[in-house]
């Protein structure tokens, strides 16, 4: 386990602490943190989002070297192709815009069907008259 160096302490200080109660946010941490039958992972990521997304972390930390790296590329790819989705979108919204723009339509309602802000319209409006 990758925190063995640290077991000994913090089981000497769950048992120094006392009385934890059972859904203490404190103790299931410590549960966590000194856990080490790696089986139990299912069950404590179920005791709450921040637990899961340590179990997570620890399920990456623990893979072979050359997987882990495999993952961390296909993590990176997928966050990538959101961001592109991302900006995607904006540049439709913009060009829809400027059509409306050139239409003369209302600000407020172009604002409206185009979720842009007005300080983007008046940008773009501007980009549009020179």
């Amino acid at each position: 386990m990758i925190f063995d160096p640290f077991y000994q302490t913090l089981t000497a200080v769950v048992i120094d602490y006392g009385e934890i109660t059972a859904n203490d946010r404190m103790a299931k941490w410590l549960r966590f943190l000194t856990n080490s039958d790696e089986s139990r992972w299912e069950e404590m990521a179920k005791q709450g989002p921040m637990l899961e997304i340590g179990v997570d972390k620890l399920r990456i930390a623990s893979m072979d070297p050359k997987i882990r790296m495999q993952y961390e590329a296909r993590e990176k790819a997928l966050k990538d192709m959101a961001s592109l989705r991302g900006e995607g979108r904006q540049e439709e919204r913009e060009r829809m815009a400027i059509g409306m723009l050139e239409k003369e339509m209302d600000l407020d309602l172009i604002m409206e069907l185009t979720k842009l802000s007005q300080a983007e319209l008046m940008e773009l409006k501007n980009k549009l008259n020179n």
